[in-house]
């Protein structure tokens, strides 16, 4: 099987027998936005895009597709292969010179550059399947967190300690968000369950009155802590998550919340229908006019980094804002329509990941 990049970077053709499958490759072309593999030049039918599965039926030829005039300095650039198969990455953070992703399947991969990453399994042996919904670095530390109540945590994303499921206080309670601020971790989840550790794996229950559904997110700043879910709640605590403060107006109307940043003093949180919000002090919320992400897409996550907040969500859609309030759209992140889920910022880029393993970095203009 070959493939014609059309002027795009160069892609080695790959073998296999009828019937078999292959990953689709990437390629690059400046000034240009890939649009996928077809079966023919100018016309033909699209077969996939980039780490798309395609089963051979016969020796032939792909040929990539571009649109001209929509690449540039704000591109994104695709991982090749961040080793997570198929499986969708929920999370990721970066600390201590490098990144950890985890995800489905109870994956999970660290990389010092965001472009080369290597695969491990945190369970091990164990024949126990968890998705890891979050993951955050504090205290020397990566510490993630899963489905089912479950908490990991490593000194370099390589080797793994688990938390027995009984000290982590989320019973078997979905856990979907996790930060690292005031020397404390604070992990958010199912039915408005908070939990406090100094550590990683000593772990105390807390909660705020007004999240009883889904706390999706959370994130500090400012010697605050925000949680934010379900129906565009949020609750902010001042005393390292043990007493928390309910916002009382929704945020962004009855919307989930689905992530919360922090940056040029002030959070900004991202959610559903495209809806993005900001706030200097916790309480007093204005909503964005125009975040370039429509009213279908849902925002799944944002970060903040080299003086920019980056929003990402359905679609393979991404914008970038340096205030949280006037906003710019990223162009396409190399895996067409698939969904991003999360976002980090660190040794002088941003990665981005979610469906089917996929992942792309990005070095802001």
């Amino acid at each position: 099987m070959s493939f014609y990049t059309n002027e795009g970077s160069s892609v080695a053709a790959q073998i296999a027998n009828s019937g078999g499958q292959i990953t689709l490759p990437v390629t690059s072309r400046s000034g240009y936005t890939f649009e996928g593999w077809y079966t023919g030049l100018y016309s033909g039918t699209r077969v996939g895009d980039v780490g798309a599965s395609y089963t051979v039926t016969e020796d032939t030829t792909l040929y990539a597709h571009w649109t001209l005039g929509t690449g540039g300095d704000d591109d994104w650039t695709p991982v090749s292969d961040a080793k997570f198969s198929f499986s969708t990455i929920w999370g990721i953070a970066y600390g201590g010179g490098r990144f950890v992703m985890a995800g489905g399947s109870t994956k999970a991969a660290y990389s010092t550059d965001g472009t080369s990453w290597t695969g491990v399994n945190p369970m091990g042996s164990s024949i126990y399947q968890y998705t890891y919904y979050g993951v955050t670095y504090g205290s020397g530390k990566f510490v993630a967190v899963t489905d089912s109540g479950r908490i990991s945590y490593s000194t370099n994303g390589t080797s793994w300690t688990h938390v027995a499921p009984a000290d982590t206080k989320f019973g078997s309670s979905d856990i979907y968000g996790i930060a690292f601020g005031n020397e404390k971790f604070i992990a958010v989840g199912e039915s408005g369950k908070i939990a406090y550790s100094p550590n990683g794996w000593d772990w105390t229950l807390t909660s705020a009155s007004n999240l009883t559904s889904s706390i999706l997110g959370i994130a500090y700043g400012n010697n605050k802590f925000v949680a934010v879910g379900s129906d565009g709640k949020a609750a902010y605590s001042s005393d390292g998550g043990i007493n928390w403060n309910a916002v009382t107006n929704n945020i962004i109307g009855l919307n989930s919340i689905n992530g919360i940043s922090y940056g040029n003093n002030k959070f900004v949180v991202v959610g559903q229908t495209g809806k993005i919000a900001y706030s200097s002090d916790c309480i007093n919320w204005t909503m964005v006019s125009n975040t370039t992400f429509g009213l279908s897409d849902h925002i799944n996550a944002i970060s903040y980094g080299d003086g920019k907040f980056v929003a990402v969500g359905d679609n393979g859609k991404a914008a970038y804002s340096s205030d949280g309030i006037t906003w710019t759209a990223v162009n396409g992140w190399g895996h067409g329509v698939d969904n991003i889920y999360c976002i980090a910022y660190g040794g002088g880029k941003f990665v981005a990941a979610g469906t089917g393993g996929n992942a792309s970095y990005w070095i802001t203009p």
